[in-house]
C-alpha cells in the first residue's frame, strides 16, 4: 500500500504541476514590514528598495503584448510588502490597463490596511481587483483590517494562515549545487510561481531575489543560461508555461524542505542554509 500511495502521489504531483493555471507575479519590493525567519524573498536582509513606475510599465507592456497572452489567468502584485510600495494605486491600474482580461490581485500581510488612503481603495474598486491577505502569527487585530477590506468594497481573499503549528517552508540551499534538479523541480512548493524581477523572469521567487543573501553573507549562489528569460525577449505566454514545467539548473541548489513554525529572521544564514 505504501508504494502504491507513493505513486498516486506523484501522479497528483505531476497534473498539478503540469495543468496548474498560469499566473505571473510582479516583484515590487522584496522590503517588508514583518521579519520572518526562512522568508522566501529574503525580505529580511532586503534594502527598502522599489521597482521604479517606469520599469514596472516596460514590464507590464512587454509582457502583455506577447502571443497567446491570454493564457496568463492572473497578475499578483507582490512584495516584501507590496503595500509600502509607494506607487501602489499607480501599479493597480498599470495592471489593469494592460491585463484586461487576468485576474488581479495585491498580496499583503495586513499590517498597512487600516492606514490606507481613499485613493488607494478607490483604485481597487475601479480595477475590479483583489486584495489577498496573509495572515501572520503577530500583534495585530486581522478581524478589523478584514472588516475595513469589506467596507471599502474590496474584494478579500485570504492566501494563507500562518498560525498553523508549522506554517512555513525552509528550502535548505545547497552550496555546493548538487541536488537532483528534476526531482527538486517536481516536489517544488513553489512550482508555478513565475516572478518577474528587475527585468527578468523567474521560475520562484528564491532564485529570483538570491541576490539578498549573497549580499548580506557573501554567499555565491549563481545564475546560469536557462535559470531566467530576459523579459524583453518573451514572446509567447506558451513559452512561460514551458518554462514553468521544466526544472532549471539553479534548481540543483534547492536541498531538503522542512516544514518549520514561524519565528522572528535573527538574520542567520542558517535559516536559509
Amino acid at each position: 500500500m505504501g508504494i502504491i500511495k507513493r505513486v498516486v502521489d506523484l501522479c497528483r504531483t505531476v497534473k498539478l504541476h503540469y495543468f496548474k493555471p498560469l499566473h505571473i507575479e510582479l516583484n515590487l519590493s522584496d522590503h517588508c514590514n514583518l521579519n520572518c525567519a526562512s522568508c522566501s524573498h529574503y525580505s529580511p536582509l532586503a534594502k527598502a528598495e522599489f521597482i521604479t513606475l517606469e520599469a514596472l510599465e516596460h514590464t507590464m507592456k512587454r509582457i502583455s503584448a506577447v502571443k497567446d497572452r491570454e493564457l496568463i489567468e492572473s497578475v499578483y502584485l507582490m512584495g516584501g510588502e507590496t503595500l509600502l510600495y509607494p506607487n501602489i494605486k499607480e501599479a493597480v491600474e498599470m495592471a489593469r490597463r494592460y491585463f484586461p482580461w487576468a485576474n488581479i490581485e495585491v498580496f499583503t500581510n495586513g499590517l498597512m490596511v487600516p492606514k490606507m488612503g481613499d485613493d488607494f481603495w478607490e483604485a481597487m474598486r475601479e480595477n475590479d481587483a483583489t486584495l489577498t491577505m496573509t495572515i501572520y502569527p503577530v500583534k495585530f487585530d486581522y478581524e478589523t483590517a478584514q472588516r475595513i477590506v469589506e467596507e471599502k468594497g474590496v474584494r478579500l481573499s485570504i492566501f494563507s494562515m500562518r498560525t498553523t503549528p508549522t506554517p512555513f517552508v525552509k528550502m535548505s540551499l545547497d552550496p555546493q549545487k548538487g541536488q537532483r534538479r528534476w526531482l527538486n523541480h517536481l516536489r517544488c512548493v513553489a512550482n508555478g510561481c513565475i516572478t518577474v524581477d528587475n527585468g527578468r523572469i523567474f521560475p520562484c521567487a528564491q532564485s529570483a531575489c538570491i541576490g539578498n543573501l549573497n549580499r548580506q553573507f557573501n554567499t555565491d549562489f549563481r545564475w546560469e543560461k536557462g535559470d531566467y528569460i530576459e523579459v524583453d525577449k518573451l514572446r509567447s505566454a506558451k513559452e512561460l508555461r514551458r518554462f514553468m514545467r521544466r526544472s532549471v539548473p539553479f534548481c540543483g541548489y534547492c536541498g531538503k524542505r522542512q516544514d518549520i513554525a514561524y519565528s522572528p529572521s535573527r538574520r542567520a544564514l542558517s535559516e536559509w542554509q
